[in-house]
């Protein structure tokens, strides 16, 4: 069975809030993903959960 002790920080937990403003930011023509995602320190494939949801 595998451990965890390889995660050193604890997962970030984002408000619903946060995420919608995120959403909204990269859900626009001219939003740029990589740029906000480099801002925000969030990865990617968590814009793009956030964007389905």
């Amino acid at each position: 069975m595998a451990s965890q002790f390889w995660r050193y920080e604890p997962r970030k937990n984002y408000t619903n809030d946060f995420k919608l403003r995120m959403a909204k930011l990269a859900s626009k023509p001219e939003a740029g993903v990589t740029h906000i995602i480099r801002e925000h320190g969030i990865n990617d494939n968590l814009i793009f959960k956030w964007l389905c949801l």
